[in-house]
């Protein structure tokens, strides 16, 4: 295994380590983390997906150790911002020449939100776009065309625009009739009592299967028309969903039964 060279597999052009193509200082790149591009040169990926990263602003893009980023993902970066602390948006100080203002200031025209942050093993999918002071934590995936302007959990799954926690969001349209239900309102629904059975909806042993099954279930889409492609038949991609699906249900069980007995 050789992390530093540029092409993991020899016949193909279109998929190269991170690392060994980036050369700008403020980008630092893990072992082993892909990037793919078939619309591009994926070596161009500093200039075709890496924006408004100028020197000036000195923030920088982290990539950890063994992530894989979709083609198109971009990471927008705190020179897009327009300043709103100021009674216009308009750029002024960028145009210092222009408006008789010190150079000194040029910084002043857009709101800095800091450093983008992406933890291991995180998969980031075809066209998400990341923003400026985001921190994606480890074993987090961005969903396709997501655009993620918050801070992203570790083992998370958020998509949408913005991106936000798939499965939170479904449980508090579930629980709440509000898919942006604060955390505190889905926690005290969940665990409150259904009149109906008179027991809670949720008890520690089964969020903690709950848990587990989420973790183990049918991959999402996208990869399930990856594995019908690669193998070029979706009866493979069919097997996936029933096999993780059954696997997942069949753990959780077993940790539900177990949890019961503490």
């Amino acid at each position: 295994m050789d992390s530093d060279k540029i092409y993991p597999r020899s016949i193909d052009n279109q998929t190269v380590y991170l690392k060994s193509v980036v050369t700008r200082p403020t980008i630092g790149v893990g072992d082993f983390t892909i990037y793919n591009d078939f619309v591009n040169d994926p070596r161009d990926f500093e200039k075709n997906n890496v924006l408004y990263h100028y020197p000036i602003n000195n923030d920088r893009l982290i990539i950890g150790k063994f992530c894989s980023i979709a083609c198109g993902a971009k990471f927008i970066f705190n020179c897009a911002n327009h300043t709103l602390k100021s009674l216009s948006t308009y750029t002024f100080p960028l145009f210092f020449e222009e408006w008789d203002l010190p150079k000194s200031e040029v910084a002043s025209a857009w709101d800095n939100k800091g450093d983008i942050v992406i933890g291991n093993d995180v998969w980031i999918g075809y066209d998400a776009v990341i923003m400026a002071g985001v921190r994606i934590g480890d074993g987090a995936i961005v969903g396709t065309r997501a655009v993620v302007t918050k801070d992203v959990e570790p083992y998370s799954i958020v998509g949408g625009v913005p991106a936000k926690e798939i499965v939170v969001s479904t449980m508090g349209v579930l629980f709440t009739g509000d898919d942006e239900a604060t955390d505190r309102e889905l926690s005290q629904r969940i665990t409150s009592v259904d009149p109906s059975p008179g027991v809670p909806y949720f008890t520690a042993a089964s969020a903690l299967a709950f848990m587990v099954f989420i973790l183990l279930y049918c991959p999402c889409m996208a990869t399930i028309v990856a594995v019908a492609r690669e193998t070029g038949h979706w009866g493979y991609a069919v097997f996936s969903i029933i096999y993780n699906t059954a696997v997942a249900w069949i753990i959780a069980f077993i940790f539900y039964r177990v949890a019961l007995l503490f």
